[in-house]
């Protein structure tokens, strides 16, 4: 890992105290085929978050952390942990 730089703590134009959070467990079919079940965590600090979310592991899952946040009225995911694995490159 590289290491962290200092940051310019003016670089930045709003803040979100309290972010929700969603993991997505994906499951990993013998046929390849991918089940989801997408999970919400609201008034939780990201540490609970990654907690549960490490729980969830298992051989054949994939786990995927994101922030949901709300920008210009829009609800949007900001990736925190994980690979989507539906998303192929």
């Amino acid at each position: 890992m590289r290491e962290p730089e200092l940051a310019d703590t003016t670089d930045t134009r709003w803040e979100e105290d309290s972010p929700a959070y969603r993991v997505q467990v994906w499951t990993v079919r013998a046929s390849n085929s991918l089940d989801l079940a997408e999970y919400q965590f609201d008034g939780v600090d990201v540490d609970e978050v990654l907690q549960w979310a490490s729980s969830q592991e298992a051989p054949d899952r994939q786990i995927v952390v994101y922030a949901r946040i709300i920008k210009d009225y829009e609800p949007g995911l900001i990736r925190l942990r994980g690979t989507d694995p539906s998303i192929s490159d």
